[in-house]
């Protein structure tokens, strides 16, 4: 089992390409950041194999926020939300505006 998701939404949301964490790009070990311009900066960490995700976001380069999700199945994007969800329910939305809003369902 894996994670799913369309590596196109995310791109369309972070507005980077994802970052490889082991210089594997086919390892599904993957990350997206990005910035505000208010200094907030989103890090999404993919662990697509082990079904696992890490949402850390920061202010002026210290942590605000974190949270480690585990039984992931799929990241979704609708309009300028991404849903992290489990089998069971939607865990996480954010929100991607000037800054972000995540919420913790």
């Amino acid at each position: 089992m894996y994670i799913e998701y369309d590596e196109y939404e995310l791109l369309e949301l972070f507005l980077n390409e994802p970052s490889s964490l082991y210089d594997n790009e086919e390892d599904g070990e993957v990350s997206y950041t990005k910035k505000s311009q208010s200094d907030f900066e989103l890090t999404l960490f993919i662990h697509t194999y082990q079904m696992e995700c890490e949402l850390y976001l920061s202010f002026k380069g210290k942590d605000i926020f974190s949270v480690e999700l585990k039984e992931i199945v799929n990241i979704i994007k609708k309009d300028n939300i991404m849903s992290i969800n489990s089998a069971k329910k939607e865990l996480v939305q954010v929100y991607f505006g000037e800054d972000f809003n995540i919420r913790i369902i």
